[in-house]
């Protein structure tokens, strides 16, 4: 054990030291600390200091690591995943991550300032939450400042702020905890910035029972989303405003069940009066139909009947002794008049699922209906 705290240290060696468990050197002056050597450290203090970095990468035994009011604007803990107790506050922190350190019980990063810059548009001053806490932390901010709220990836609020005092939680095995931190914040350009917002693209368009789902992929800084569709011939006219940035699906219902109808979409991100970009995705519409039997007409096969359709392609029908259909297989019924498919190779003894969707081919692309409810049959035969 080395205690030399209360001193004014501007210097300490330990890196013959290799033995030591417990250093305790808070309230000096020191301003860099190698204890790179001290690989049998369980507790360490070292707060109160002039420490500008601090590497404890090597001391993967630290149970107990304290080093508040230092002018530390990092610190990597990945490595110390024994640690229990971790006061790290009055620093100089933007993001400090303890995914690793599944033990932690006690942590302490209150009184935490940060300098970030916040933006001015349209009347509201911005600061990307990423900034704040790190982009995979987004979801887990709540504010505490009256008059900021949170608008997509950021926080935002009318009038000017000396400081702020946000939550959020950091998620692993076993702990949650909130931290309190308080910003200076420096005000960045002028009303006459003007927010980038990046390409939204639609990830997937999927026919559904009541409309075809649109899939996007979240923008940043983005406060909602604006979709619009048109068919082959028409102009494009908008279907519905997403009122959130996080939101990144919605049905439409408002089209014609019209089987074949082509249709494309777009959607566009938008912050106040600032829009982005959209990709367009065409899709053609599919009404599903229902399977009216399955029976076991002979060994070791079934006869798979439905209601034709009409401005199809064809069918396909998907059967599985699993209902869920896990490893499924597929069969493809070519011919919209078709109405029957006999399923060969089925095991006695054994249940069979089965459900069935239309499909058609549009400029190559190939489109699917939704799957039908599914019925059940046993291969007796």
């Amino acid at each position: 054990m080395l205690r030399c705290g209360n001193n004014s240290l501007s210097k300490l060696d330990v890196s013959k030291n290799t033995s030591l468990l417990y250093l305790f050197c808070y309230q000096n002056s020191l301003t860099s600390l190698d204890v790179s050597n001290n690989t049998e450290l369980v507790t360490f203090y070292c707060g109160d200091n002039k420490l500008t970095s601090l590497d404890v990468s090597k001391n993967t035994k630290l149970t107990t690591l304290t080093c508040y009011k230092n002018n530390l604007s990092s610190i990597d803990v990945s490595k110390n995943m024994e640690l229990v107790i971790f006061n790290c506050f009055s620093n100089a922190f933007s993001v400090l991550d303890v995914t690793n350190n599944t033990k932690i019980e006690t942590m302490n990063l209150v009184d935490q300032t940060v300098a970030v810059t916040a933006t001015y548009s349209d009347g509201y001053y911005r600061i990307s939450l990423a900034d704040l806490v790190g982009k995979d932390n987004i979801s887990n901010v709540s504010v505490e400042t009256a008059d900021v709220s949170i608008s997509g990836n950021y926080l935002v609020y009318k009038n000017k702020l000396s400081s702020l005092v946000y939550n959020y939680t950091v998620k692993n095995a076993t702990i949650s905890k909130a931290m309190n931190v308080t910003l200076n914040i420096t005000v960045g350009s002028s009303s006459s910035f003007t927010a980038s917002l990046s390409t939204c693209e639609i990830s997937s368009l999927t026919n559904v029972a009541k409309g075809i789902k649109i899939k996007w992929n979240q923008v940043s800084g983005a406060s909602g989303y604006i979709i619009y569709r048109k068919t082959t011939t028409g102009s494009y006219s908008k279907v519905k405003t997403i009122k959130s940035g996080s939101t990144v699906s919605y049905t439409d219902k408002k089209i014609a069940d019209q089987n074949g109808t082509v249709y494309t979409y777009k959607v566009i991100p938008y912050s106040g009066s600032t829009k982005g970009s959209g990709t367009e995705v065409t899709t053609a519409r599919l009404t599903g139909i229902s399977l009216t039997s399955v029976k076991n007409s002979a060994a070791g096969k079934a006869k798979v009947k439905w209601t034709a359709t009409t401005n199809v392609d064809g069918y396909q029908i998907q059967y599985s002794t699993s209902s869920s259909f896990a490893s499924g297989k597929k069969k493809t019924v070519s011919g919209a008049s078709k109405s029957s498919k006999t399923l060969t190779g089925l095991v006695k003894g054994s249940t069979y699922y089965v459900r069935i969707r239309t499909y058609k081919t549009v400029n190559g692309t190939k489109y699917y209906s939704a799957w039908s409810s599914k019925l059940k049959v046993k291969i007796t035969k």
